[in-house]
């Protein structure tokens, strides 16, 4: 018996409805790279981070995934309505950068799991990857 995306969802708390960002701001230096940013991303929504070379868009995605060690951060992060720990909520929250590396030879769903091989911990059983996976994926 298969198990519907949405009981993966409850069963392994990862019910993502919104992300916000209130106020977000990013300085390098002296330079400010975001200066009071705000958005709000709905679960099921599409998202496209447009702009030209150098407006921030690389370090927007940084600083939510907790990437953003080279510079000074303000604002906040919620998802959920909760203040958003990447490094506790990695499972909740994940881009594809630009420059993804991905097989035209594979499917898409074989591409992921090449992913999940790749990123998710040695731990993580064969099962739980391609649940990870089926979710991803609905």
């Amino acid at each position: 018996m298969a198990i519907l995306p949405e009981t993966l969802k409850q069963r392994r708390g990862r019910s993502f409805t919104r992300l916000e960002l209130r106020k977000l701001g990013f300085t390098i230096g002296k330079a400010d790279v975001l200066k009071d940013l705000n958005a709000q991303m709905l679960n099921g929504e599409l998202v496209a981070l447009m702009g030209e070379s150098g407006s921030g868009k690389s370090t927007l995605l940084n600083m939510i995934c907790g990437q953003d060690d080279y510079g000074k951060r303000s604002g906040q992060v919620i998802l959920n309505g909760r203040p958003f720990n990447p490094h506790s909520m990695r499972h909740m929250l994940g881009f594809v950068p630009q420059a993804y590396l991905i097989s035209f030879e594979l499917t898409v769903y074989e591409n992921l799991m090449y992913a999940a091989w790749l990123r998710l911990p040695t731990s993580v059983t064969q099962h739980e990857r391609e649940e990870t996976v089926t979710m991803t994926l609905h």
